[in-house]
């Protein structure tokens, strides 16, 4: 009887590819406050070494070599990450050349990794609806209940989102019951 390989032995596994996002900068009067940014699944320092190699440019430094993976696993590209910033004003000044931070793209990388928007550069940045989901968590909690009390005895309708029936597919979905917006 012949012996069977298993669907392992069949199917190899591959060593699985690690997209990495990375910035440059070229210190000249053309580059000035323009960085590369750029995508790359080996070691960044030896693609930039690349890039730059036949164009005999040595002036260079790489500002940023990070993950361009999301928490859940999926990915994001270098396009994502210049279109993200043209979204925020920020200039696409020739192919790959954006003229922005390493700070900018840091909060464009935090952005795209947790779909959250933010006002502000990485280390200052802030969560544009705070206080809407703050002001939601409150009456998740309970903070409005002796408002509703009151409408409930009086009869008068309150002045809530839910009431609109159109909003009803939108709003049957768990919630975390988060003690801020920090959290």
């Amino acid at each position: 009887m012949m012996n069977r390989p298993s669907i392992d032995e069949i199917l190899a596994s591959r060593p699985e590819a690690r997209p990495r996002i990375y910035a440059y900068s070229i210190a000249d009067k053309a580059h000035a406050g323009l960085l590369k940014v750029g995508q790359t699944t080996r070691v960044v320092k030896k693609r930039v070494a690349e890039q730059l190699k036949t164009a005999n440019i040595k002036n260079y430094k790489i500002e940023l070599d990070e993950s361009a993976e999301r928490d859940d696993g999926t990915i994001f590209t270098d396009r994502d990450v210049r279109a993200t910033l043209c979204r925020k004003g920020f200039e696409n000044t020739a192919l790959e050349w954006m003229r922005c931070t390493v700070a900018d793209i840091k909060t464009v990388l935090t952005e795209l990794r947790t779909g959250l928007r933010f006002i502000g550069t990485h280390k200052v940045a802030k969560f544009r609806h705070k206080f809407d989901v703050q002001k939601w968590l409150d009456i998740i909690r309970g903070s409005y209940s002796a408002k509703t009390t009151e409408f409930l005895k009086t009869g008068t309708r309150p002045p809530f989102p839910y009431s609109d029936v159109r909003l009803l597919p939108y709003l049957q979905h768990s919630f975390w019951f988060l003690p801020n917006v920090a959290a």
